[in-house]
């Protein structure tokens, strides 16, 4: 029963495609059919957790929980992840799904402790840091204009979450397999950049936006463009004309619009 589990599973996600790729969106008949089988599918996985071995139980509250994601049934979704990981299955990819889940739902707190839990336990996992580095973006936004007790640094939660995601940024850098010029780093140069232009850092807000174009090496025009855009700000606020200059002669040659910046 568990390599039958298995083949189902493998059959129904192939034909449903990514987590929440059509949540939301008007079914079209396609969609339908990829209901009816994630209906079926979470019907065959309820069967097995009633009446298979324990030894895949685990496998199959996270598998169901995937399939509850894909049709927004979020809640039910958490359940199973927390059902998986009370089972013993891979635990640390569970708590990162359900992190996952819970920033798509806007609940950050939430999603960050779990990160900090996982950050913690599997310091060399990349991907850990670099979702705590968007959770910290996301609580910083969050955060932006809440004022701290007298005697506080101004904005001082805004400012915490943002240094937090810079570090986070050098250690998933750090420890990212494919090494520091990786093109998949280029995202994360942009918002160490970002957070440190809005600290106030612009010599370290240069470096790393100059990082984020090295590193991304033109295949995202997205990030190219904002990184040049930013330094173009930059270097009006340093008073520096002629990078400036020289930043929004780029924005021009790569043929791209000037209305990006920090937004």
């Amino acid at each position: 029963m568990h390599k039958i589990m298995v083949r189902i599973v493998d059959d129904v996600h192939a034909r449903t495609g990514k987590k929440d790729e059509w949540v939301g969106k008007k079914p079209a008949p396609e969609e339908l059919r990829r209901i009816k089988g994630l209906n079926h599918l979470i019907n065959e996985l309820t069967y097995y957790i009633l009446n298979g071995s324990a030894k895949g139980r685990g496998k199959a509250y996270y598998e169901r929980a995937n399939a509850e994601r894909k049709l927004g049934h979020y809640e039910r979704a958490l359940d199973d992840y927390d059902k998986a990981v009370e089972c013993g299955f891979d635990i640390a990819r569970c708590l990162m799904e359900r992190a996952e889940l819970l920033k798509h739902m806007g609940r950050m707190e939430d999603a960050y402790e779990i990160v900090e839990l996982l950050v913690n336990d599997h310091p060399n996992e990349y991907s850990f840091h670099f979702l705590k580095a968007d959770l910290s973006i996301a609580l910083a936004m969050k955060n932006w204009n809440l004022k701290t007790d007298e005697g506080l640094e101004p904005f001082a939660v805004r400012n915490y979450y943002l240094k937090t995601a810079i570090n986070e940024c050098i250690e998933g850098i750090a420890t990212n397999p494919n090494g520091p010029e990786d093109s998949s780093n280029a995202q994360k140069y942009f918002i160490m950049g970002w957070a440190a232009y809005n600290l106030g850092e612009l010599s370290d807000a240069k470096g790393y936006l100059r990082n984020a174009i090295q590193t991304n090496n033109y295949s995202d025009d997205t990030i190219v463009q904002a990184a040049y855009c930013a330094l173009v700000e930059v270097y009006i606020l340093e008073g520096n004309a002629a990078e400036a200059c020289a930043c929004a002669q780029m924005v021009e040659k790569l043929n791209m619009g000037t209305n990006v910046g920090w937004a």
